[in-house]
Order: structure tokens, then C-alpha cells, then sequence
């Protein structure tokens, strides 16, 4: 078994107490445990109603593994909220990448709701 190269703590961020490893960090792993391709497709793209879903696939050493990604321009910060069909990329292949890398972190992201 190889040794891990990837410093992953400098691409963790912590919030309300928890931690999650940034998209740079899944990069950064993915590429080292044999990570040789990432393609995205528009799923879904309806401007009316602003909602954007896309699906990610990656692939290499450990297989193919899909995600998909939403985003919605009103759940969005207000500087994101033209951007909301790269946001939902960015997701898609975030998870993708997780399943690829096989870790239960959550990208930063999207986090799930905190339950009280």
C-alpha cells in the first residue's frame, strides 16, 4: 500500500465544529489514487425557473463513479447566484469524486442540515 501525499488537512475547512474536505483536496486525491478523467453533462438547464441539474462521471484506477449536482440561483449568496449552472458542476463532481475517492466527507460546498 502507498503512502498518501496529499496533505488533506490544508484542504479542510471546519464549520459549526465539523470538517470537510474542500474540492481541491478531492482533486488533489483522486488524482493520486489514479484518477484519469472527469466529463460533465447538462442533465437539466430550465432558465425559467432557474434550475440547473448536472451529472459528473469520473474514472480511472478505481472505476467510473457518477454524481449529480443542483443548484438554484435564490439559494445561492448573491455573488454566486449568476454562476448557479457552474455551482451545480461543481457539486456534481464533487460528489462524484467522493465516491470515486471512497470517503464519507462532504464537500464544503454542500453541507447537510445541522439537526438539532
Amino acid at each position: 500500500m502507498s503512502k498518501r501525499t496529499v496533505n488533506l488537512r490544508a484542504h479542510t475547512t471546519s464549520i459549526k465544529g465539523a470538517d470537510f474536505l474542500k474540492i481541491h483536496g478531492l482533486l488533489a486525491l483522486a488524482y493520486e489514487v489514479g484518477l484519469e478523467s472527469i466529463e460533465t453533462r447538462i442533465h437539466t438547464l430550465d432558465l425559467d425557473r432557474g434550475l440547473a441539474v448536472v451529472e459528473a462521471r469520473v474514472a480511472g484506477a478505481r472505476g467510473t463513479y457518477s454524481g449529480h449536482g443542483l443548484a438554484h440561483p435564490e439559494s445561492l449568496s448573491r455573488g454566486l447566484q449568476s454562476s448557479f449552472v457552474q455551482v451545480a458542476e461543481s457539486r456534481a463532481i464533487a460528489r462524484a469524486l467522493r465516491h470515486f475517492c471512497a470517503i464519507g466527507a462532504h464537500p464544503g460546498d454542500h453541507l447537510p442540515e445541522r439537526q438539532e
